[in-house]
């Protein structure tokens, strides 16, 4: 179960009151419409977490697997299975993804990384259980590339044990070793009309010369 923050909880939605029970063990004391909501929001956790159920005929040969639910599939699933209207379904859902942190969203990219590699451990094992090891060697690969194995962790420079240096303001920068410039706003302009001409240099060596004939004036 995903962690919610209680800053952000108020006492006025079902799922408020819901998680109060739930974090005080008093959910036998909600209301029959809470309770079916928690019920409701409970199975669907159960439903995303198994994943959909699929039986295909691929060339000839019937293969089942189970695949993430696409959320009109489950909004589907809902509506038949507990007869609610598809507003309340969708609301089921952002409600059990809040409670129960079921679904992968850009905000909880680690949950997302802990459900792949669950899944790929599980593929892992079975592809080595049913003598696929070559199979189970590219589930493993997989796996530890999502862990970051592979990857060496960046040294972490704890700010405690730096010492800052004095820094050094000079009027001349001669004084800490550069070479010494005696016209520096002489150097200054010339560097400025080197550059200036530079640019004139290369507008004119990229322009394209067009003949122009003025047409004719008409009475």
């Amino acid at each position: 179960m995903g962690k919610i923050e209680t800053s952000k909880l108020s006492t006025e939605t079902a799922l408020d009151r819901i998680y109060n029970a739930y974090v005080s063990h008093t959910t036998k004391e909600l209301s029959a419409e809470d309770t079916a909501i928690l019920l409701r929001i409970t199975e669907i956790d159960r439903q995303i977490e198994n994943r959909k159920p699929v039986i295909k005929n691929i060339k000839g040969k019937e293969v089942s697997y189970n695949r993430p639910w696409q959320k009109k599939e489950l909004v589907e699933w809902i509506v038949e299975r507990f007869g609610v209207s598809h507003r309340t379904a969708y609301d089921d859902i952002d409600r059990c993804n809040i409670f129960f942190f079921s679904l992968e969203t850009k905000e909880n990219k680690e949950y997302a990384r802990g459900h792949r590699i669950k899944i790929g451990d599980e593929l892992m094992y079975e592809a080595a259980a049913m003598g696929d090891y070559k199979s189970a060697a590219a589930f493993f690969k997989e796996v530890n590339e999502i862990r970051g194995l592979k990857r060496t962790d960046p040294e972490i420079i704890n700010p405690e044990h730096t010492i800052p240096s004095d820094p050094v303001i000079v009027g001349d920068a001669s004084e800490i070793g550069f070479e010494k410039i005696d016209n520096l706003d002489k150097l200054a302009d010339d560097l400025l009309k080197t550059f200036k001409g530079q640019v004139h240099k290369k507008i004119n060596e990229s322009a394209i010369d067009i003949d122009y004939e003025p047409e004719a004036e008409t009475e």
